[in-house]
């Protein structure tokens, strides 16, 4: 029979299961179908999901349960109504014209009403390439996991920027995340971080307003001031970690008036520029959202003040619950509008690295020597690249996890010390509970890494697959706010 093409808009939960189904998978029930793409939603907008219809039944348009792909997805809540693309109105159990393209809709509730939102999560890359041999495999095997997640339905994946040794495969996200915007069509790309001490702030812009073009306005700018750790970066672009942060903002009060149009002079302690038109103009206006890293009362202090999102390092449930408290009540007294407030918790994101096997103990005994094989990594190429006046121990006292940092600590002692504050290991019912304890402290967004270490692609794909299918639709849950992207 004729396929009909229907674009169904459904809740987020569904579109994360359906998202696992690969055109013409054999495990479609009574081959009703075949997914073309999901369109995810944000914030309360339906997602939508365009398949090729054989029988409109079995995918529950008509308010029937189905499995697929291995996940439970429910009927609509309400009767479906059927649009032709001409406008044409159908109530539920009658079919478009053959071939004609049909949209499925829930009764759209009101602006004011609350919305079932998902805790956003995404993706974070710092993927660990062991030899210059293995650049090749990491970059990648980088973007296949990216495309995977963008079937998924993440709602970010975040590229760190490490350089020079490996310890981010892919080192710099610019020109990675311009490949990315032409494989992916949902998923909104955010650095984690862009090192502002090693560019210049009118090369961000330029790269920033192209890039945001590429991927049609997925860019999310996150910012920091550079490692704390690896002052060999800092030293391969003739520049040291002293002083970073008051750069940091100066250039980030560049870009803000550059985007705003403002052709004056800028002139500052650290820049003198002048910055003639905004070209090619960034989709987003006036620009793309803004988060930026932080941990001390000095800087969630300075982003509250702006409106700026913020994200988090791998700290311990009671720290985050007193560093999103900090945060609010920066806001308030910075006197920020209550939506704008809401808006910068709801772009604000939490660090973890997070694996799911069958058990806890098959889960940690899988991520294991992976996470040795990270921490001698970073010992040795921080021994052997950082310059000689850098006391690395002091360096790491000022880390989130400074066991895990310490040249002092034992292997067994550092990976214990991060595997038990960082990570979240085990089963899909563990990994569950220890995110809901995230969720009641007020996290709204997760920044997940699933693979470190050179921990396997496989393994990496199989994680992130169960972690959308058997964790992400625990997390819908009723609120006013605004997306991350708003």
């Amino acid at each position: 029979m004729p396929r009909r093409v229907v674009e169904l808009e459904v809740p987020v939960p569904d579109a994360v299961v359906l998202a696992q189904v690969d055109a013409g998978d054999a495990a479609l029930p009574h081959q009703a179908g075949e997914l073309l793409r999901v369109e995810r939603g944000i914030g309360g907008v339906p997602a939508r999901v365009h398949v090729h219809v054989h029988d409109r039944a079995a995918w529950g348009v008509g308010g029937h349960a189905c499995r697929i792909g291995g996940a439970r997805r429910t009927g609509l809540a309400h009767p479906p109504r059927i649009r032709t693309a001409a406008g044409g109105g159908q109530r539920r159990g009658q079919d478009a014209a053959s071939g004609r393209v049909a949209r499925i809709l829930r009764p759209r509730r009101g602006r004011t009403a609350t919305r079932g939102v998902l805790m956003r999560f995404g993706t974070h890359h710092l993927p660990l390439s062991p030899t210059p041999d293995d650049d090749l495999r990491v970059i990648g095997e980088q973007l296949e996991q990216i495309e995977l997640a963008d079937r998924l339905g993440f709602e970010h994946c975040w590229l760190t920027e490490h350089l020079l040794s490996g310890e981010s495969g892919f080192g710099d996200p610019i020109p990675l995340a311009g490949a990315i915007s032409q494989r992916t069509s949902q998923i909104r790309v955010g650095f984690a971080v862009l090192q502002m001490a090693l560019t210049h702030p009118t090369r961000v812009f330029l790269q920033v307003n192209l890039l945001d073009n590429l991927l049609e306005g997925r860019l999310t700018l996150g910012i920091g001031r550079g490692s704390a750790f690896n002052e060999y970066e800092y030293v391969a672009f003739g520049a040291r970690s002293d002083g970073q942060r008051e750069r940091m903002f100066e250039a980030i009060e560049l870009l803000e008036r550059a985007w705003a149009g403002e052709a004056a002079p800028f002139s500052g302690e650290h820049f003198t520029v002048s910055i003639p038109d905004v070209r090619p103009r960034p989709v987003q206006r006036p620009h793309p959202p803004i988060v930026l890293s932080v941990l001390s009362d000095d800087t969630l202090s300075w982003a509250a003040a702006r409106g700026y999102g913020v994200m988090m390092p791998r700290l311990p449930v009671a720290r985050v619950r007193e560093r999103l408290g900090f945060f609010r009540r920066a806001m308030e007294e910075h006197g920020l509008p209550e939506a704008a407030a809401e808006r910068a918790l709801d772009r604000s994101t939490l660090l973890r690295s997070i694996y799911i096997a069958d058990s806890d103990a098959q889960a940690e005994e899988e991520v294991r020597d992976a996470t040795f094989r990270l921490h001698d990594h970073l010992q040795r190429t921080r021994r052997g690249y950082n310059p000689a006046d850098v006391d690395n121990r002091a360096l790491a006292q000022q880390n989130a996890s400074p066991v895990w940092s310490s040249p002092d600590s034992t292997p067994e002692e550092a990976v214990a010390s991060l595997m038990s504050r960082g990570f979240i290991l085990g089963s899909p019912e563990t990994v569950r509970e220890r995110i809901r304890e995230l969720d009641e402290v007020g996290v709204r967004g997760l920044m997940i890494t699933f693979n470190w270490g050179d921990l396997g692609h496989e393994r990496v794909l199989r994680s992130m697959s169960r972690f959308a299918a058997e964790v992400m639709p625990a997390f819908a849950r009723e609120r006013v706010g605004s997306a991350a992207g708003d």
